[in-house]
C-alpha cells in the first residue's frame, strides 16, 4: 500500500515541480526553461553582436509573424516585450491546465490501484479458516471499504469531467483546427518559401499539438486500465471459497467493474489512445481538405 502511494506521490511531485508549485524543495520550471530558450533565440543576433561583432549590425528578426502597423525596427524592443509576455502567458496556461488535469487523473488511478490491492488481499486463507460469523463480518467490512473507494473514484472523475465539460469541448475543437492549419502552413513553407526558421517554429507547434493530445488521451487510457485491474483482481481472488453472502457482494462488484471508467470530454469524446488516433486522423483529414481546395 505504501509503495503504491509513493509511486503516485513521486509522479505528482514531478508534475508540480514542472509548474513550480512544489513547496518542499527548489523547483525546476520546465515552462520557464523553454521560454528562456525562446528568448535566447530571439535575442541571438544582439548576443552575437557582442560576442562576435561584424562590420554591420545584425538585424533583429522576430520568430512570430505579427503585424503591429508601426515601424518594427524603431519599436523592436516593445514588440519583443509584448511577444514574450504573450508566449509566456500562453505557455504557462497551457502547461498548467494539462499538468493539473493529469494530476487529477493520477489521483483517480492511485485510488483504483488501492482498491485493486485491497481486493486482491481481501479474501485470505487465514480469514477463511476463522469461525463463520467472524469470517463473514471481516469479509463484509473489507468489501464495503473496496466499494466505498470505487464509488469515490467514479464520483471524483464525474465531478472533474463535468466541471470542465465546456472547456474540453472548446479545447478539442480549437486543438484539431489549429493542428490542421499548422500542418497546412508547414507544407506551404516546405514547398514554397523554404524558410528554415519559420519551418522550425511551425514544426515545433505541430509536435506540441500532437504531444498535448497524446498525454491527455493517455491519461484517459490509464484510468480505463486501472479500472479493469480492479475487475481482474476480483475475478482472480478466492471468491469461490468465500461464504455465499460474500459471493453475492463480490458478484455486484464484478458487474460494476465490467463497465469501464471513461473520461468523456465535452460530452462526446472519450479520452483514450483510440481517441487520440481519432483526433489526429480528423486533423489530417481537415488538412487534406484545405490543401485540396487551395
Amino acid at each position: 500500500m505504501h509503495r503504491i502511494e509513493e509511486h503516485y506521490y513521486q509522479i505528482n511531485r514531478i508534475f508540480l515541480k514542472m509548474l513550480g508549485l512544489w513547496p518542499y524543495q527548489q523547483s525546476y520550471l520546465f515552462c520557464h526553461f523553454g521560454i528562456s530558450c525562446y528568448l535566447t533565440l530571439q535575442l541571438l543576433p544582439l548576443i552575437l553582436d557582442v560576442i562576435v561583432p561584424l562590420n554591420a549590425t545584425r538585424s533583429l528578426k522576430l520568430i512570430t509573424i505579427t503585424e503591429y502597423f508601426v515601424n518594427r525596427e524603431k519599436y523592436a524592443c516593445a514588440i519583443l516585450l509584448h511577444e514574450m509576455l504573450t508566449v509566456y502567458v500562453g505557455a504557462i496556461t497551457t502547461c498548467s491546465t494539462g499538468l493539473i488535469f493529469m494530476a487529477y487523473i493520477l489521483h483517480g488511478c492511485a485510488l483504483l490501484k488501492i482498491a485493486s490491492r485491497r481486493m486482491k488481499h481481501a479474501i485470505q486463507k487465514n480469514i477463511l479458516a476463522m469461525p463463520n460469523p467472524v469470517k463473514e463480518y471481516l469479509l463484509y467490512q473489507r468489501i464495503v471499504d473496496i466499494v466505498f473507494v470505487h464509488r469515490r473514484v467514479i464520483q471524483f472523475h464525474e465531478l472533474s469531467v463535468s466541471s470542465f465539460m465546456i472547456s474540453f469541448a472548446f479545447l478539442i475543437i480549437i486543438g484539431v483546427t489549429s493542428l490542421s492549419l499548422n500542418l497546412y502552413q508547414l507544407l506551404q513553407l516546405m514547398t514554397v518559401t523554404y524558410d528554415f526558421g519559420e519551418i522550425s517554429v511551425i514544426f515545433i507547434l505541430v509536435v506540441f499539438h500532437v504531444n498535448y493530445m497524446f498525454v491527455l488521451n493517455y491519461g484517459g487510457e490509464e484510468v480505463q486500465n486501472h479500472g479493469m485491474e480492479l475487475f481482474q483482481a476480483t475475478y482472480n481472488g478466492l471468491w469461490y471459497a468465500a461464504p455465499l453472502r460474500t459471493q453475492k457482494l463480490i458478484l455486484f462488484i464484478m458487474q460494476k467493474t465490467t463497465v469501464k471508467i471513461t473520461l468523456v470530454c465535452g460530452g462526446i469524446f472519450v479520452a483514450s489512445l483510440e481517441g487520440f488516433v481519432t483526433l489526429v486522423n480528423t486533423a489530417v483529414s481537415y488538412f487534406t481538405v484545405i490543401y485540396s481546395t487551395r
